[in-house]
């Protein structure tokens, strides 16, 4: 399928109409909005909201890691049947939709309500169903433990990898799993020993996404006993 379907809303984000784009995860076509022209997004932005909080629209362009993070879900579909998962900064939320349609149960979040109601849209257009919440991963919080919790580009500064892994401590069951992909960016290059100390067994995974040329690292976790501490 190429076309939206008959009668199907086309969103905006912003002042622009979404565009639609599709990618091919094992077999199967995903179709995604996302924004025309991310640099003009970017540009809507107040000065002085930005200053309040370093919201930035990331979220509404569909980046290699997500690819990576969805196809790799993908290459192990087994694993997500019937399993509760959470997504830390969906964006436009390819992999919860592919986690989804392989019949998890999705929590997906994002700290932009704009997201949020976007991947309701991108969920629609792909027949899957899943609850999303507004979240800000960088503030502690009690969300529940779930089987498996994923991120895909979101360390952009040194301080948000402590963040990160401090959440994954509070919403991995144990037992479970966390999978994090990062363009292998300097400022998340704390993030393995971060994750090591704080419990985690780690695996690590050089993949580039499919037709893309970016290097990226895939963080595959694991509590080493089934024991946790918040």
């Amino acid at each position: 399928m190429n076309t939206v379907p008959a009668g199907f809303p086309v969103p905006k984000i912003g002042n622009q109409t979404a565009v639609l784009t599709h990618r091919t995860i094992r077999g199967h076509v995903y179709h995604l909005y996302r924004v025309p022209d991310l640099d003009r997004l970017v540009d809507e932005i107040d000065p002085d909201t930005w200053k309040q909080d370093e919201k930035m629209p990331y979220w509404a362009e569909l980046w290699p890691s997500g690819v990576a993070l969805a196809e790799f879900l993908a290459s192990d579909a087994a694993a997500l049947r019937h399993a509760r998962v959470l997504e830390l900064g969906c964006g436009l939320g390819l992999p919860s939709i592919v986690a989804a349609h392989l019949g998890a149960q999705v929590t997906a979040t994002d700290y932009y309500p704009e997201a949020l109601d976007l991947l309701h849209v991108n969920a629609a257009l792909n027949g899957v169903s899943l609850r999303t919440r507004e979240v800000d991963w960088r503030t502690p919080q009690d969300l529940g433990r779930f089987d498996l919790v994923m991120a895909a580009d979101v360390l952009y500064e040194r301080w948000q990898t402590p963040a990160m892994v401090e959440m994954l401590g509070r919403t991995v069951l144990p037992g479970g799993t966390a999978i994090v992909v990062d363009p292998e960016r300097v400022t998340a290059r704390d993030f393995a020993g971060a994750a090591t100390f704080r419990g985690f067994r780690l695996q690590t995974f050089h993949r580039r996404a499919e037709n893309e040329a970016i290097p990226l690292i895939i963080y595959r976790l694991t509590w080493r006993t089934f024991q946790t501490s918040t």
